[in-house]
């Protein structure tokens, strides 16, 4: 068995060399030399069939949302470092990261904290009951959530669902294997994961307590459900542009915790609708914002076909497209 995608994380992140005495010091090999049931987990070309991962990325909230069920999916098999880094990126290319300008940087909005999906997947691997065969970890991404399945519940039989999630004790069902993995420095052995996920959920700019993590398990089942935090976000600007656009509820009333630009958006529909048109002087007075910024905007509404303008640049005048 080789062992090259081991080394080269060890490598990159420890800065130390894979030492060929570390197979027997790290557990995946015996005494004798022979591979270990961890070994075999952690092999390039791991031996373990039913040790694999599959992804898929749903079209909708649940798995049949009409004539397309899937957008993207994809099954797993090798090393559990492999699986781990092939699911980080599934998961990455079936999200998005919004942003937003500061005065001193920006502030980043990711769907899904980093932190929390590598916890989460983590945790599968190195959790899940690996002498129950036929099962694997799944991974499934819908519009408002992702949901990671691990075969295996908590190793004391506890329900998960009951217990203080910032104060669960350490008890691992593959002590090997999260030994290796605490050694390439993908978690710790304090048993922190859980507080790490609510953490990380915590410092979002769209947190709300709608959005706090879930932890399910059964005797022979683990579930972790992370809520989109851009999902509520995007939703109730595009409800409240269509409210808005057909006058049946005025921007007053906009969720402050919508981002800035989609502020700036709704405010000027506002004023265009008490006013019945504007120069882009009278936006960057509103919003307090420069020239530019303010053009940059009212041509975002007129590709919406939500404004439209008429005159010469400097003269040019901006009014609400009549239905």
């Amino acid at each position: 068995m080789a062992f090259t995608k081991l080394r080269s994380v060890c490598k990159h992140n420890t800065g130390k060399d894979f030492e060929d005495s570390d197979y027997e010091s790290w557990g995946i090999v015996d005494e004798e030399g022979n591979l270990t049931n961890a070994g075999a987990l952690l092999a390039d070309e791991s031996p373990i069939r039913h040790s694999r991962v599959f992804c898929t990325r749903w079209n909708g909230l649940n798995k049949a949302s009409g004539l397309i069920d899937a957008i993207d999916d994809e099954e797993y098999s090798g090393g559990l470092v492999n699986l781990l880094q092939d699911s980080m990126s599934f998961v990455s290319r079936n999200t998005k990261k919004a942003w937003r300008k500061t005065g001193n940087g920006r502030i980043e909005m990711p769907d899904y904290p980093d932190t929390a999906i590598l916890e989460g997947i983590v945790n599968a691997l190195i959790h899940r009951d690996y002498l129950e065969l036929g099962s694997e970890v799944h991974i499934d991404m819908f519009d408002d959530r992702i949901e990671i399945y691990s075969p295996g519940g908590m190793p004391d039989g506890r329900r998960v669902q009951d217990l203080d999630l910032r104060n669960v004790s350490s008890r691992r069902r593959n002590p090997i294997i999260a030994d290796i993995f605490n050694r390439l420095k993908y978690m710790d052995r304090r048993g922190s994961g859980f507080k790490k996920i609510l953490d990380s959920y915590e410092f979002q700019e769209h947190y709300t307590e709608e959005m706090k993590p879930e932890f399910k398990s059964s005797n022979s089942e683990f579930w972790l459900i992370f809520k989109n935090l851009n999902y509520n976000v995007k939703k109730i600007g595009n409800d409240l542009s269509a409210e808005i656009f057909s006058n049946k509820m005025p921007i007053k009333n906009a969720d402050k915790k919508m981002p800035i630009k989609m502020q700036q958006l709704e405010k000027i529909l506002q004023y265009l609708s008490e006013q019945s048109e504007c120069s882009c002087r009278d936006i960057c007075v509103l919003l307090d914002v420069k020239e530019r910024r303010a053009r940059q905007l009212l041509q975002e509404l007129q590709e919406q076909h939500k404004v439209e303008s008429y005159g010469a640049n400097k003269i040019r005048r901006y009014k609400l497209v009549k239905e």
